[in-house]
């Protein structure tokens, strides 16, 4: 009897063994990293009255991003919201013909967190 329980014990007892050998950890997946971010304009401080072009350059590798500008700034024409990789497109800045300057701002956000904001002034 003791013999059989001695085998019974060693049969689970090797078992045990097997399927906990069995068992590794599976090589998860790397969380992929976000390259580099940049950003490069044509923007001055000061913009003069006149509808004005600028360039803005997005150098995004393998993020997205997305610009916004000042809120209720119809006067600023985004040609492309939103993208990933890198990207050049043009900014408009129409003509100021309210008699006040006018300040405002363009901002490219990543999906790294990566934030540039651009203030300008326009002048009256």
């Amino acid at each position: 009897m003791k013999t059989k329980t001695f085998k019974i014990y060693s049969f689970f007892f090797l078992l045990s063994i097997l399927v906990l050998s069995s068992c590794k950890k599976e090589n998860l997946p790397v969380k992929p990293v976000a390259g580099t971010f940049e950003i490069s304009h044509t923007f001055p401080a000061t913009i003069s009255n006149t509808q004005n072009l600028f360039e803005l350059k997005i150098l995004g590798s393998t993020n997205g991003w997305w610009v916004t500008a000042t809120e209720g700034a119809s006067w600023i024409v985004i040609s492309r919201k939103y993208g990933s990789a890198s990207h050049t497109q043009n900014i408009t800045i129409q003509a100021n013909m309210t008699g006040v300057a006018r300040n405002g701002w363009i901002k490219v956000k990543s999906t790294s967190g990566e934030e540039t904001i651009i203030n300008f002034k326009q002048e009256k």
